[in-house]
């Protein structure tokens, strides 16, 4: 997790864009959340002493035309609340402080540091209002596809940790819901002749392996996620949501004490998505198995594959 408690106000006011009035889930207990919780977006607080303002805070307020753009970011957001349900919602803000971290943080040049974050802010904030303009109110109309809404906030979770990782703690946002009720959908929930009884098989099973080490887009379409290294012999997880459709595709790699991949997928699969999971899965497998097996100094041994294939309900 990024921050502790006592980061809170610093990660609520990040980047001296607006201040969240909701905690990010896992720094507050859950009554102290619904505590906290405020269902108004506030803006930069440019009358608060500086000291207590973040350097992007301070350039915003001091810049005219930075605060009209804040506030009409800020409008957007409210806007867009009046159509999403709390669990988008709190998807939303928990987006909105990702974005905030990493805004403007990579900016280079030759001139002063004030004027590169007004230049960068001055083209950041009408971008971000854009996006909330445009962000899908949808929700998933079958349970084992991932909605409009869900696939463009997870999308953002490409390049960096994100907060998937919390996905074990809780899943009170629409994303991570969303993720864990399309699992669920996937997972055939027992042991049968396709996987295994060594396999995990439930969602929880699988979403302790499969989230830790951030993701990538490929192909500029497939969201790819899997969890921690698997040098020690360890279970990993992986997944595979189609970001155009919303399906997902997902799988279990084991390499002690042999090496086995488990995928699950459903009938109504596209056959696309099938295609380029199973080849992610493959090769993540086959290099899971050599690697383990050069701890040892050993030749690594065939990579055993079980499909499981649930029809769609």
């Amino acid at each position: 997790m990024r921050a502790s408690r006592l980061d809170l106000r610093v990660l609520l006011q990040v980047e001296g864009l607006f201040v969240l009035a909701l905690a990010v889930v896992g720094l507050l207990s859950a009554s102290e959340r619904a505590e906290a919780h405020d269902p108004s977006w506030e803006f930069v607080r440019c009358r608060a002493p500086a000291k207590t303002l973040t350097f992007n805070e301070r350039v915003i307020c001091a810049n005219a035309d930075l605060r009209k753009l804040d506030h009409a970011l800020g409008t957007a957001y409210r806007a867009k609340e009046a159509f999403l349900n709390p669990a988008q919602t709190e998807a939303l803000r928990r987006d909105h402080n990702e974005w905030g971290v990493d805004a403007c943080q990579d900016i280079k040049g030759p001139q002063r540091p004030y004027d590169l974050a007004r230049n960068c802010l001055l083209e950041a904030l009408p971008l971000r209002r854009q996006f909330v303009e445009a962000l899908p109110v949808d929700r998933a109309d079958v349970s084992y596809r991932l909605s409009r809404f869900e696939r463009v906030i997870l999308k953002n979770y490409v390049g960096g940790p994100g907060v998937l990782n919390m996905m074990i703690s809780g899943h009170d946002d629409a994303v991570r819901a969303g993720l864990r009720r399309v699992l669920t959908a996937i997972m055939p929930g027992e042991a049968n002749q396709n996987i295994p009884v060594s396999a995990p098989h439930t969602a929880s099973d699988f979403i302790q392996n499969a989230f830790g080490d951030g993701a990538t887009l490929e192909a500029d379409r497939y969201f790819v996620d899997f969890g921690g290294r698997i040098h020690e012999g360890s279970r990993q997880g992986m997944f595979v949501v189609d970001l155009e459709t919303g399906d997902m595709t997902m799988a279990s790699i084991n390499a002690f004490p042999s090496p086995a991949l488990y995928i699950w997928e459903l009938a109504c699969t596209p056959q696309s998505l099938k295609d380029f999971a199973r080849d992610r899965f493959r090769r993540q497998a086959d290099r899971s198995a050599k690697d383990f097996a050069s701890l040892f100094g050993d030749q690594p041994e065939p990579v055993q594959k079980y499909v499981s294939s649930k029809p769609c309900q």
